[in-house]
Order: C-alpha cells, then structure tokens, then sequence
C-alpha cells in the first residue's frame, strides 16, 4: 500500500511539474557544460539553468561578452542521454553577436524525453 501511494505521489508531480536539475559545484559544472572553440575567452557564463518541463530537459544559459569589442559567436546544444551519447542530430549553428557588455540568454528545449543531459557549444570568431 505504501509503495503504491508513493508510486501515485512520484507520477502527480512529474506530470506537468518543473524539476530543477541540481549542480554540485556550480561554477564548476557551469564551465564543463560547455565547449568552447574560436575565440570565446572574453564571454563568460554568468548562469545556468535546467529543468524537465513537460517530460522535456528545458535549458537556460545566461552569456556576457566581458571584452570592449563585439564578439560574433555561433552556438548551438548537444543532447545526450544518462551515458553520453548522443539521442538526437546535431541542432544547426545559431548566430549570435555580444556587443560589449552584453548579457545574452540562450534557450534550448531537448528534442525528445530520451535527452537527460547536455553540452551547449559555442564558438567565437573574429
């Protein structure tokens, strides 16, 4: 009786709820949750946000262009699975320009339910 009421509890709040996704060590994880190619020294990771919403791993990334130049920069999310591997094609490139200063905030929603983890890679040119 026990194991089928908490069975009903666990499956209410994981229909339509948002379940954040904890970080251990927050800075840390921010920073090998990317991949990084160009030249993307100057733009820092300010946030970083995951939650399934909707059976669907929903991804915020807050980006800023620390250098007194512009920064065009393409990015784009890698979704992957409990073991690394990839459930879906690669998303095509996004383009993007941080003006100096600039605060960007990038959203990426998993393709299918199978995406449990993720990579977003950027990448600067000049």
């Amino acid at each position: 009786m026990r194991r089928y009421i908490l069975k009903n509890i666990l499956g209410i709040l994981c229909v339509g709820s948002t379940l954040p996704i904890a970080f251990q060590s927050q800075a840390q994880t921010m920073e090998s949750k990317l991949r990084r190619s160009g030249n993307t020294v100057q733009i820092k990771v300010l946030d970083l946000r995951a939650l399934v919403r909707n059976k669907l791993l929903t991804v915020q990334v807050s980006l800023q262009n620390e250098s007194t130049n512009g920064i065009p920069m393409n990015y784009r999310f890698r979704w992957l699975d409990n073991s690394g591997m990839k459930v879906a094609d690669d998303e095509v490139w996004n383009p993007e320009h941080l003006f100096e200063g600039q605060t960007l905030d990038i959203t990426g929603i998993a393709p299918t339910p199978m995406a449990t983890d993720f990579l977003i890679e950027i990448n600067g040119s000049k």
